[in-house]
């Protein structure tokens, strides 16, 4: 899912860049007027290849776009919203997950709290429902799965989190701290002692 989304984020930047053909130039000029001469005055470096005004513009044009992997996590959440989360339910209830290692016990809580909540409604859980972030969420998605409620509290984003507790799943699997029961692959790595 991650990588179909970071595609389809650079195949828009390719088209945005190809679109901004005086943009590429100027930074281009900046670039090489910095390298040439790179103890120079930036107004009399810099400036001429490229007016203070045009870099105001250029900062501002920046600022109000996310940043890429903004843009990528924000398709992923689509795409798993609209496509992919039809076929977790379906899998959590047919794959059983087994975990004796009590450091990630908090990815195996995910996984019960996203079975249970899973037909409720709402962008977020409902209030009550105590969900582990440690351990589960990366600091990078933080700012997307926790959102600040009015009261001081905080909500916890369903689609972000979900897809954060599968990308930890995944990276246990990975790793055989968490395995699936009867699996060949994913099998309990005790089963693979002599």
């Amino acid at each position: 899912m991650g990588k179909s989304a970071a595609k389809r984020i650079e195949a828009g930047l390719c088209q945005a860049l190809q679109k901004a053909v005086g943009k590429i130039a100027k930074l281009y000029q900046m670039a090489k007027a910095a390298v040439e001469s790179p103890k120079g005055i930036i107004e009399e470096v810099i400036f001429p290849a490229a007016p203070e005004k045009w870099l105001m513009t250029l900062i501002q044009e920046v600022e109000q776009g996310s940043t890429y992997k903004g843009k990528v996590r924000k398709s992923l959440q689509r795409s798993y919203r609209f496509h992919y989360r039809r076929m977790v339910p379906k899998l959590l209830n047919i794959l059983e997950f087994k975990c004796t290692n009590v450091k990630h016990q908090p990815v195996m809580q995910a996984l019960e709290i996203i079975k249970d909540n899973f037909n409720n409604k709402g962008a977020a859980y409902p209030e009550g429902v105590m969900v582990p972030l440690k351990g589960v969420v990366s600091s990078d998605w933080m700012p997307l799965v926790v959102e600040d409620d009015d009261g001081g509290a905080y909500k916890v984003n369903r689609i972000a989190y979900e897809i954060c507790a599968l990308k930890a799943l995944r990276e246990r699997l990975r790793c055989r701290e968490i395995w699936v029961v009867e699996s060949r692959r994913y099998r309990d790595p005790e089963e693979d002692l002599p």
